[in-house]
């Protein structure tokens, strides 16, 4: 089984995603930050790991918004949680990034659970 540890980054109504690149699993569609789980590694830590990584961001995992499988091989986790630092993308992994309000990032292509998590973020008041 795959596991993996995603971050959901809110700021002033608004979420932080990425255009993934054009090697990577869903090549061009925008997501949050995160991936998979180096070995002994647990979801939120891979969640910090890789969007410091991915983005630049430090990323401190708080609530854990939702547990899904992708498939029947692959788990993801997704954190919401406190960030600080500058935006400084990993331009071998990142195509793009910016902040969206719900509106438009109901727009863009969206990977993995963004849809389910873009509506639940609306419904909350969150975005």
């Amino acid at each position: 089984m795959i596991q993996a540890g995603k971050s959901v980054i809110i700021e002033n109504k608004k979420i932080l995603l990425i255009q993934r690149g054009k090697n990577c699993h869903f090549p061009l569609m925008w997501a949050g930050p995160g991936g998979r789980l180096n070995l002994n590694e647990r979801p939120e830590e891979a969640a910090a790991r890789e969007t410091k990584e991915e983005i630049g961001l430090s990323f401190e995992p708080g609530e854990l918004f939702l547990q899904s499988m992708l498939d029947p091989h692959v788990e993801i986790f997704y954190y919401m949680g406190k960030h600080e630092g500058e935006i400084n993308p990993d331009k071998n992994e990142i195509n793009n990034w910016g902040w969206f309000s719900y509106e438009q990032a109901m727009q863009l292509p969206l990977a993995y659970h963004y849809p389910e998590i873009l509506k639940t973020l609306k419904k909350t008041g969150k975005l």
